[in-house]
């Protein structure tokens, strides 16, 4: 394992190594090594793997200057080295279950957060997660496009835009009547401008293994328009769905194996 691109600190990183179930908390140490004790650049050293026992060591620079000089003070033998393993693998574990408390019980992290929230009760596991998520800061990001657009793009794994859109056009029911006036108690239909403030939203380039999820009755598609927009739009605020798709399938092609040939997005010749 390497940590030359990240900086988490040793504490995170094992309890990390915990929840996905790549080590237990026993076969974890947390050793200091020699530098600037606390917080740093590189907090984390090294991390070895050892193929024999199965363990993992983190050697984080924590060594105070006065761990150092016992330590170069003391006779191989000595008892205070076993002492200081000891206490090191009880401050390990310890140190695990503290950042496990927090993941499990900090707002927005906890796995109990949506049963808090009546909304979420429709959805699958990891949705209801997603949208407890949000639902507690729902005032803070309604209204701010760039807000929701990166919150969007959190919950749905796609590249997501928002931006201010013409009202929606609607074809209303009734008798036509063109341009001629009618009185009070007349009925007349035709193409009219809706009357609240819309936004246009444009989620992608999709990958064409999940354009299916996103058309009209896909798994995300319901979960977009059923439960994140009306959450995190502002009241009364209509909105244009644009899914795009990478520019080597927007045109015709002729059908492969396990991929059929799309017209546009939502028509395909099967």
């Amino acid at each position: 394992m390497t940590t030359q691109h990240l900086n988490p600190r040793p504490s995170l990183l094992a309890a990390l190594l915990v929840e996905q179930g790549a080590y237990t908390a026993e076969q974890i140490g947390i050793h200091p090594v020699e530098g600037v004790p606390g917080p740093a650049l590189r907090e984390v050293q090294e991390v070895n793997h050892d193929r024999k026992t199965g363990d993992v060591n983190i050697r984080a620079r924590s060594k105070s200057e006065e761990r150092l000089a016992l330590e170069q003070g003391l006779p191989a033998q000595n008892p205070m080295h076993g002492m200081a393993e000891v206490f090191e693998r009880e401050m390990t574990l310890f140190r695990i279950a503290v950042i496990q408390h927090q993941r499990t019980h900090l707002l927005g992290l906890s796995p109990l957060q949506a049963a808090f929230f009546e909304e979420t009760g429709l959805w699958e596991a990891d949705q209801q997660n997603i949208l407890a998520f949000f639902l507690p800061y729902r005032a803070q990001i309604k209204g701010d496009w760039a807000l929701t657009a990166k919150c969007l793009q959190a919950a749905l794994g796609q590249e997501v835009m928002l931006t201010d859109s013409a009202s929606i056009m609607r074809n209303t029911k009734g008798a036509r009547a063109g341009n001629c006036i009618l009185n009070a108690a007349s009925k007349a239909g035709g193409i009219i401008a809706s009357q609240k403030p819309c936004v246009r939203i444009s989620v992608g380039p999709v990958d064409m293994a999940l354009l299916p999820q996103f058309a009209p009755g896909g798994r995300q598609r319901r979960f977009l328009e059923e439960a994140l927009l009306p959450q995190l739009l502002p009241e009364e605020w209509e909105w244009m769905l644009e899914i795009t798709v990478k520019p080597e399938y927007r045109t015709l092609k002729v059908a492969e194996a396990g991929r059929p040939a799309y017209v546009g997005i939502n028509s395909r010749i099967a």
